[in-house]
């Protein structure tokens, strides 16, 4: 959850859900700046790579008490 909000709080232009909204251009927001590109690209990986984690802390707990067969 602190990295949902912490990546919210360094993006403010991507929703709850990840959209950026009809009205907004990636290409225009950013600038065409490659380094923000990058820099995006690599925030979007670890809140992905925190995502996973928690997927499979779920599952291993749940496998630990006899819930996924």
């Amino acid at each position: 959850m602190i990295s949902k909000l912490t990546f919210h709080e360094r993006n403010p232009l991507f929703h709850g859900n990840l959209s950026i909204g009809e009205n907004n251009d990636i290409r225009r927001l950013l600038n065409d700046n490659l380094d923000a590109y990058f820099q995006l690209c690599i925030e979007l990986l670890d809140y992905m790579e925190e995502l996973l984690g928690l997927v499979e802390v779920v599952f291993t707990s749940l496998d630990q008490h006899g819930l996924i067969q």
